[in-house]
């Protein structure tokens, strides 16, 4: 995802995630980006091919959300059967509880 404001231009990445951990806004901006996506699906499927790499960045804070088991489920579901290859990446700026994240998974 990129920003660009009308004023100021282009906000970098870095910027604008900080800002969003900060406030407690990463999960509900995270929920945006894959409804975004979901709703773009049908059309990203006829041009990009089978198998392109979906990569989304995961915050730590979202990862150890209830929700986002459930979110990446609800996700999963609403994209094209056997189109896109999903890569979650996690965002390196906190430490994560890996035992919470990891129960997540389960």
């Amino acid at each position: 995802m990129r920003w660009r404001h009308p004023v100021v231009g282009e906000i970098p990445p870095d910027v604008f995630i900080n800002l969003a951990e900060t406030q407690q806004m990463i999960v509900p901006l995270t929920h945006h980006l894959l409804a975004l996506i979901a709703s773009d699906a049908a059309v990203l499927k006829r041009i990009l091919p089978r198998g392109v790499k979906l990569g989304l960045n995961i915050s730590p804070a979202h990862l150890q959300a209830d929700s986002f088991r459930d979110d990446m489920l609800r996700f999963a579901a609403a994209l094209p059967a056997d189109h896109f290859h999903v890569v979650l990446e996690v965002t390196e700026r906190a430490m994560i509880d890996k035992e919470k994240s990891m129960a997540n998974f389960a």
